[in-house]
Order: C-alpha cells, then structure tokens, then sequence
C-alpha cells in the first residue's frame, strides 16, 4: 500500500495533523520513516482505524459515521501531484545517468597511473619520482619537454 506522510493523509481523510500525530503517540497508528526521515503513514494502517477516505471533503458530513465513504478513491490533485513528482525523479535519474555515463567516458580517455612503467627497473616506494621520471612517464610532460628543447635549439 502507499505510504503518505502525515501531512498528506491528513488532507486526504480530512483530518487534522495533530489528530494523527495523537493517534500514533497513542500507538492506534504506526508511523515510519521514508528516505529523506519524513514520518509516513501506509494507506493500510489508516484504512484499518479509519476505514476508507472520503471521496472529497464536502462529502464527508454525507458519508455516514466518521464522514468516510465505502469506497476508495483518490483525490486527481493528489493523483497529479504524484505523476509530477515521478515525472521529476525520472528526469533527474536521466540527468545522473548522462553524467556517469559523460564522466565513465572521460575515465576510460585517462592514461593508467604507471602503465608506462619499466618492470625490469626496481622502483622505490618511499622516494617520489624525480621530474625527469615524470617526464619519462608521463605522455603529456614528454610533449613539453620536447617542445622546450626546440624552443632552446632555435
């Protein structure tokens, strides 16, 4: 079942929220938390103490005992307001994929660390590399090295 929060199913079963804020201090409702720490409310839990939600807020002095109506309905703004927010998490979730997607792509481009080292030569772990280490190793420091000695030679 669906999990609103307390804000949410108050409005919808046209209560008020210290009403419900009562009812699970008091235990006769369980609350739990969704993922940004919100308590929520399962649909289930209210329909089990409250039976099922009016159908709008002006039937509820029409519909009988506790102003509920026998069959469940959503209200279409809560309705929309759901399609607008899935509509908006799948926007974002297409956003995060094409920057993983951009920054696998920009990894993939990057040179190994030390692919270009000599195995036969023993390397010491406690000394860094001297520049012209780096310059040996490094694709990008040989190109600048490279054009510095031409520079020098003209």
């Amino acid at each position: 079942m669906p999990e609103l929060t307390i804000g949410r199913m108050a409005k919808l079963y046209g209560l008020h929220r210290s009403t419900l804020y009562e009812a699970i201090s008091r235990g006769r409702i369980t609350a739990g938390l969704n993922g940004h720490g919100q308590r929520v409310l399962d649909l289930a839990e209210m329909i089990r103490v409250y039976g099922e939600a009016p159908t709008t807020p002006d039937t509820a002095s029409t519909t009988g005992a506790k102003g509920l109506s026998d069959t469940p309905t959503a209200s279409s703004e809560s309705t929309e307001e759901l399609v607008g927010l899935v509509k908006e998490l799948l926007a974002v979730t297409r956003r995060q994929a094409e920057k993983i997607e951009a920054l696998e792509q920009h990894m993939r481009r990057l040179p190994l660390m030390g692919s270009e080292v000599d195995e036969d030569q023993p390397q010491e772990a406690s000394k860094p590399p001297t520049s012209s280490q780096v310059h040996d190793k490094h694709p990008f420091a040989r190109e600048m090295a490279a054009l510095k000695a031409r520079k020098h030679e003209e």
